[in-house]
């Protein structure tokens, strides 16, 4: 059903080279090993997932459980793996190689956009990529009333950009989940899609979100209030991309 409007959930994970292993052990116990634990109790929810090369590199050594827990989802069709930088900079060849998959998207490192960005992803097999909502209003769009995604192009190559909504980044996961679900239906006349992705360390790791996420429900009360709404579809970028219209077509000015 296309007339749902479509939340584009996903998180992203990332540690630097030459971490202490410690602060690895802590994050993958408090965040993201208990949120994909959270995943596979409810195979109803769909979203997306992005973990650097040397964070996939570490959990395959060290936390094999964690790491093969999200094979699985991605071998379901879950969770959708996005590619990007290996190091924070290719990973897509990792990622086909040990969860069969090949991506379709890409998270860029920080966030940053070049203009000249279309043809080299596009040339490299990528379809579309995420930025923050203010990288638009920066080519003159209303931040505010941004949805879906949009096409943009260099030299005759396409690719689709998403804004990811800095409204629903502030929400989620710290405001109560009735505010998050009242936010996306005053937008659900205006747009077919919003799109929330960020850092995967708010549910875990981030000073108190631990307790808040996991101990105090929030995450299965977020969860539960999603798939029982009738007038939203949590899904993922690949799918929009499939069953939906872009919103528009804009060239977006160099950012991060």
């Amino acid at each position: 059903m296309t007339d749902r409007l479509a939340f584009c959930f996903g998180i992203h994970n990332h540690q630097p080279v030459g971490n202490f292993d410690h602060v690895l052990v802590e994050a993958t116990e408090r965040a993201y090993r208990p949120f994909l634990e959270r995943l596979d109790a409810r195979p109803e929810v769909r979203l997306t997932v992005h973990c650097t090369g040397s964070l996939l590199e570490w959990l395959r050594e060290r936390s094999p459980r964690t790491f093969d827990l999200l094979g699985s989802l991605a071998a379901r069709g879950q969770v959708e793996l996005l590619t990007g930088g290996f190091y924070e900079p290719i990973l897509t060849s990792f990622l086909k190689a040990h969860f069969g998959v090949r991506p379709r998207g890409m998270w860029l490192a920080e966030r940053v956009w070049e203009p000249h960005l279309p043809r080299a992803l596009s040339e490299a097999g990528v379809e579309y990529v995420l930025v923050d909502d203010r990288h638009f209003a920066l080519a003159g769009l209303d931040a505010d009333g941004l949805g879906g995604y949009y096409l943009t192009d260099e030299q005759g190559f396409t690719l689709r950009v998403f804004p990811i909504c800095q409204r629903l980044r502030y929400l989620i996961p710290f405001a109560d989940v009735n505010e998050t679900l009242e936010y996306l239906n005053g937008r659900r006349g205006d747009v077919t899609a919003l799109t929330m992705v960020d850092d995967g360390e708010k549910f875990g790791v981030w000073p108190g979100t631990h307790a808040h996420v996991y101990a105090g429900g929030w995450l299965d009360r977020f969860f539960d209030r999603l798939l029982s709404t009738s007038w939203l579809e949590l899904t993922t970028l690949a799918d929009v991309v499939e069953r939906r219209p872009a919103s528009g077509r804009v060239y977006l000015p160099t950012a991060s």
